[in-house]
């Protein structure tokens, strides 16, 4: 092809009045080097140009002629040199990356013709860093071609120790306002917030560290299915919120709970639940609590695309943090419940029957309505250990458990207080009152035979607190007493004796 210069041949031997290229002529320098494009010389100039190396270049690059200088150095990040005839200059100047530009290459400029002074100054206006007026020699050319690419060189250097200052600034920064995240979530575990709250902290510490459009909390139900529990959202149009089930098929969130691994989904089908909610891409990870999965945590992201560097990484810290909480939560409860259940049949214990005594007590004295206790005891239950043995009894005392609770009602306080004693606090209940439930819970006893034993009964002795709970303990274990003397499996109401 053929690419006709307006300038005349003048002293210099690198060029010609009509540049003619044959296929194209390209040098191997260093490929770390600064390469070397050259536009505007004939093929043979070239050659004579690139008969010795250029200290410190890389490849020279003669191959595109026609190639516009947008094209060669618009989308490059460090400097190159451009070694371009005058004439080839003034066509294609504008077309240069502006001067800020990272890209922009140190330019040379052969004046190719006889202008001289006039025609280096407009090829310095056309933008040529350098310029190189007949006569000179090859010799020269790379001299000058060495000068700029040291140039270029330290340009790059620089460039690229700026833009390593910036990483480590911007990793910096991120680390800074992780590690505080971290901070935050750890104290608000620490210091006993609800778990709820907790979710809410960290779907917003997610979206912070991590530049994302929501982040969310949640967790696994028994059908496999991940209910949001926790998140935070830059975008109202994004529409998942507390309480939404995220399809098991489609989220990473889910699929993070049913595969128990990290997930990351670059696009969305449009036609799927998380388009509908808005979600261009996702990446979560899961939160396991003493090696099971309790639920997930991602984050989203309006526009589909790779997730953000380090997000798997970085979710993972803030879910192995989430897991303890879950974790010491979920051991305070069960302490807490030990604590104040009977560990066979699981109703409260003794102190915590007294507790709520107590309390139910207080209550009905500082607004004026009655409390009622009962106290139940099993009928000849020794002889059902000893005929039987204990495993048996045992297993009638859970029985005697579970018939007791299924009678009673909200607020009801129904407890084992003694080998084969059972208690129940009636608030808001007279004598009578608590007597007529207690009927139903020794009917309900003796409906139905029980395994191996078969008929069982309980005697059942009734007391109003009159407005003092360890009386009415005591009316109350009186009243059973009576029951027990007068024939057993029945109710007794503690009356007070006349004047």
């Amino acid at each position: 092809m053929k690419r006709r210069s307006h300038a005349t041949h003048g002293g210099n031997p690198l060029a010609t009045a009509v540049p003619t290229y044959d296929d194209g002529v390209t040098g191997h320098g260093s490929p770390e080097g600064t390469p070397i494009f050259v536009s505007g010389l004939s093929s043979g100039a070239v050659r004579l140009l690139l008969s010795s190396p250029v200290p410190g270049a890389g490849p020279v690059d003669a191959a595109r002629p026609q190639a516009r200088p947008g094209a060669l150095f618009g989308h490059r990040d460090s400097p190159a040199v451009w070694l371009v005839s005058d004439a080839t200059l003034f066509e294609e100047g504008e077309d240069l990356p502006h001067r800020s530009h990272p890209g922009r290459p140190i330019v040379i400029a052969l004046i190719t013709g006889t202008g001289g002074d006039v025609a280096a100054r407009a090829a310095v206006e056309a933008g040529a860093d350098d310029v190189l007026s007949p006569p000179f020699g090859p010799a020269e050319l790379r001299a000058r071609l060495a000068t700029a690419v040291r140039v270029a060189t330290t340009a790059r250097v620089a460039a690229e120790a700026q833009e390593e200052l910036r990483r480590r600034e911007e990793a910096m920064r991120v680390l800074s306002l992780e590690q505080g995240g971290l901070r935050r979530v750890t104290m608000a575990i620490a210091s006993g917030t609800p778990l709820s709250e907790v979710f809410h902290l960290v779907a917003r510490e997610i979206v912070a560290v991590l530049d994302c459009d929501a982040a969310h909390v949640a967790m696994r139900e028994r059908n496999g299915r991940a209910t949001v529990v926790g998140v935070c959202r830059r975008d109202d149009a994004l529409r998942a919120d507390l309480g939404t089930h995220l399809d098991h098929t489609e989220s990473a969130t889910a699929r993070a709970i049913t595969e128990g691994r990290p997930v990351r989904v670059s696009e969305y089908a449009p036609d799927g639940l998380p388009a509908a909610f808005g979600w261009g891409a996702g990446v979560a990870v899961p939160i396991t609590v003493r090696g099971e999965v309790w639920g997930a945590m991602g984050l989203v992201r309006v526009t589909p695309g790779p997730p953000p560097s380090g997000a798997v990484r970085r979710l993972t810290r803030f879910a192995e943090i989430v897991a303890l909480g879950i974790g010491n939560a979920e051991t305070s409860a069960e302490t807490r419940r030990l604590v104040v259940r009977d560990h066979l049949t699981g109703l409260f214990n003794r102190k915590q029957f007294e507790e709520s005594l107590a309390g139910e007590v207080s209550q009905g004295r500082r607004h004026g309505y009655p409390v009622s206790v009962a106290m139940l005891d099993i009928d000849h239950f020794k002889a059902i250990n000893d005929t039987h043995g204990h495993p048996v009894g045992d297993a009638v005392l859970v029985e005697i458990a579970r018939r007791f609770t299924r009678c009673a009602r909200a607020g009801e306080t129904v407890a084992r207080i003694g080998g084969e004693e059972f208690a129940l606090v009636f608030p808001r209940t007279s004598a009578d009152g608590a007597a007529a439930a207690a009927e139903r819970v020794r009917a309900a006893v003796e409906s139905a035979p029980f395994d191996v034993v078969g008929r069982v009964t309980v005697s059942i002795g009734v007391a109003e607190a009159a407005g003092e709970p360890e009386g009415a303990l005591c009316r109350a274990d009186a009243a059973l007493y009576a029951s027990k003397t007068g024939g057993r499996n029945r109710v007794t109401v503690y009356r007070e004796p006349a004047a």
